[in-house]
């Protein structure tokens, strides 16, 4: 996977991922490094203006059951590794979510509230791209998180772990304020256009719904995630 700026790196190299291959366009001291003409990052990367540093690194386990052993993948916990230490895990499943913007958010505020892991289910966004890195502030390398397109494997396997499963609706479901996520829990989050699909809506325990004054119609998939993640922990904190 690509990373790009010097703080991503820095973060990259505290999770252990090993260092492919290293891009600078600054003056300073990188050993081993590749320099580069100015601007070169500036095509190579995808952010819009590069910050003068672009490396290759290798890619965290994606897998829900045992790390990835695909060649290149970096051999890591499965997703429940955390759940012997949260006691009650809460992990948050995205369903169809396609802007890498919001998926990033996702992480960095799920890392925030304290959650065992994020799963990308069915047709998500690759939570490896630049953008999604960007976005998620260095918690992709530090939050456990998979990646499932067969949508029944992660419902079969969401039964196996005997999560409570939350379905995200518009209306109708439960007050998230008068729920409780104390226990081991999951949140299903659907894509940005259309919610969640009727058939992961139908496999939930339950359905939950955020409050809202005033005449909004919905809450962006992102912020929905961020509410209901801190709302879970404030709850968890007793």
């Amino acid at each position: 996977m690509v990373v790009e700026g010097p703080r991503l790196l820095a973060e990259a190299l505290d999770a252990s991922l090993p260092v492919h291959e290293v891009f600078v366009e600054v003056e300073g001291d990188w050993p081993g490094a590749t320099l580069v003409r100015a601007g070169t990052l500036d095509r190579l990367g995808d952010a819009v203006t590069s910050q003068g540093v672009l490396a290759v690194v290798g890619a965290p386990a994606l897998a829900l059951e045992e790390p990835a052993t695909a060649a290149g993948a970096v051999p890591g916990q499965p997703l429940e590794a955390r759940w012997t230490r949260s006691g009650a895990p809460l992990v948050f499943v995205l369903v169809d979510i396609n802007d890498p913007g919001n998926a990033g958010t996702i992480l960095r505020s799920a890392e925030a509230a304290g959650a065992a892991g994020v799963v990308f289910a069915g047709r998500c966004v690759d939570p490896l791209s630049p953008k999604v890195v960007r976005a998620a502030a260095g918690a992709l390398f530090r939050l456990p998180i998979a990646a499932e397109e067969d949508l029944d494997a992660v419902h079969a396997w969401l039964r196996r772990k005997t999560l409570t499963t939350f379905a995200t609706v518009v209306a109708g479901g439960e007050d998230l304020y008068a729920s409780d996520l104390r226990g081991p829990t999951a949140v299903l989050l659907g894509s940005e256009a259309h919610g969640l699909d009727a058939r992961s809506v139908t496999a939930a325990d339950r359905r939950l719904t955020v409050p809202m004054a005033g005449s909004v119609e919905s809450l962006n998939v992102a912020m929905a995630a961020t509410v209901i993640g801190f709302e879970a922990w404030r709850q968890r904190r007793g």
